[in-house]
């Protein structure tokens, strides 16, 4: 016979209170993943913003200012400075995301989640591509650039403290596993079935 949905829905509420109570005992809060990412869109903001004044309204005051030998910030730059600086920042920041903490006591990074391997294939194949850009870039705007380089700096900085227990723990509400004395994270130990 089939099950009612009145069955279903009972079903249903024991599945979502078991996987509460399953997160609960792991400290695993999915909802607080997110604090991380959003700490990406100021910049990123701050980015299309400029990009949409740069391309859209065309101020004369792009073309008068400017920041050290980059006097007009809607012409690229000659001399490359910008969008090597740029690339190399973005290369650096995707190093920062995929390494390894410095200590046992730092916050679980990328390559501790799933296969070493694989992780550095994935972020190998992203630093190619972003090397790969640079020839189709160079001719962008300097004034692109800088957004581009204030979002790259300001990740690989946030990314940075976020490994410091004491600010993942501000921003999330919980310790990291690696950072509670004498305990191991539950989430990441395997147990034969038996």
């Amino acid at each position: 016979p089939a099950a009612t949905t009145f069955e279903k829905m009972q079903a249903l509420r024991l599945y979502v209170r078991g996987v509460r109570a399953s997160l609960r005992k792991v400290n695993c809060y999915p909802w607080r993943s997110f604090a991380v990412p959003l700490l990406q869109f100021p910049p990123l903001f701050g980015i299309i913003l400029g990009a949409r004044h740069l391309v859209l309204m065309g101020d004369e005051s792009l073309e008068t200012g400017g920041f050290g030998w980059v006097t007009d910030l809607t012409v690229g730059d000659e001399l490359w400075v910008l969008p090597m600086l740029a690339v190399s920042l973005s290369y650096a920041a995707l190093e920062v995301a995929f390494g390894l903490p410095k200590s046992e006591k730092h916050v679980v990074t990328a390559n501790l989640l799933g296969s070493n391997q694989l992780v550095q294939r994935v972020k190998s194949g992203i630093q190619m591509w972003v090397m790969v850009t640079l020839p189709f870039v160079v001719n962008l705007p300097a004034g692109v650039f800088f957004g581009w380089m204030t979002a790259a700096s300001w990740s690989i900085c946030y990314m940075t403290a976020i490994r410091n227990p004491t600010i993942y723990g501000a921003l999330t509400g919980r310790t990291p596993a690696a950072a509670r004395e004498g305990e191991r994270d539950a989430l990441f130990q395997v147990t034969a079935a038996g």
